[in-house]
């Protein structure tokens, strides 16, 4: 499962380096043994557009969606904590 358009503004609010600590914590890389994970690309216009690729191999196209969908909601999730304000203290 596979797409080069997964565009969101809170997006925005992530570095490249996100993307990666993301993948690390959550499970989700890929992983050269299992031969799943996820894979982000044209990481570029992350910053500028709030957009960026994204693939999810696994062993069917089953459980490919289902690791696409969890990364994804994993990535916005991510996002809009990012985007939230510093609690102030009391």
């Amino acid at each position: 499962m596979a797409t080069d358009h997964l565009q969101d503004p809170v997006l925005r609010g992530l570095r490249v380096e996100d993307l990666f600590d993301l993948l690390a914590r959550s499970g989700l890389h890929f992983d050269q043994a299992r031969e799943t994970g996820v894979v982000f690309h044209m990481m570029s216009a992350l910053t500028t557009f709030g957009r960026v690729g994204m693939t999810a191999i696994s062993e069917t196209p089953e459980s490919a969606q289902a690791l696409y969908d969890t990364a994804e909601q994993a990535l916005l999730a991510e996002a809009r904590e990012a985007a939230r304000p510093p609690a102030l203290p009391l």
